[in-house]
């Protein structure tokens, strides 16, 4: 019979063997010297961590952290907090302004908006490829011979979204202060 490995001592040791594997194991021993001093050093082992760590006379744990301990916690778990709540601002900021551009530039842009897309719709029922190229020819001719005043309108949506843009990083700047940051860690 080959050597016993140690994962099968430790369970003979514990008693999670069967009967059979339990006297095979035992017989082994009892014959070999080498496993019979691995046997005796998982014994000592298992012995020596029974009288450290189950012991009676040791004083029950603490069930309280430390007060800095706490504060920390705490003082993650809020900050935490902080950015989950800024996340779903920034997400509603952003949606609500995408929101107020579209409506302002297609407002601005409501009469050559119809006559734009309006031919989209002729052109998905009958000849989608063919009538697409010349309708974008026509559409795009009419949108750059627009009036002045439809062409103030064009920059418009961008110089919305860089003023959210400067709003969502003046308001939640990066560089915020924390309570713990003059907080000195013994």
């Amino acid at each position: 019979m080959p050597h016993i490995d140690a994962l099968t001592l430790m369970m003979y040791v514990d008693g999670e063997l069967s009967d059979m594997e339990a006297a095979a194991v035992r017989d082994h021993v009892n014959a070999c010297a080498g496993c019979r001093r691995a046997l005796e050093m998982q014994q000592a082992e298992e012995k020596w961590v029974a009288e450290r760590f189950f012991a009676a006379d040791l004083p029950p744990l603490p069930m309280e952290l430390d007060p800095l301990t706490i504060a920390q916690v705490e003082g993650i778990a809020l900050l935490h907090k902080r950015n989950r709540r800024r996340f779903w601002w920034r997400i509603l900021l952003v949606a609500g302004s995408m929101l107020i551009s579209l409506a302002c530039y297609l407002l601005f842009w409501q009469k050559i908006w119809a006559e734009w897309a309006l031919p989209i719709w002729t052109a998905w029922r009958s000849q989608l490829f063919w009538s697409s190229a010349f309708w974008l020819n026509d559409s795009a001719r009419d949108l750059f011979h627009a009036p002045a005043a439809y062409l103030i309108a064009l920059p418009l949506p961008f110089l919305l979204l860089a003023g959210l843009l400067l709003v969502l990083n003046l308001r939640f700047s990066p560089l915020s202060t924390s309570r713990f940051d003059k907080q000195e860690v013994k």
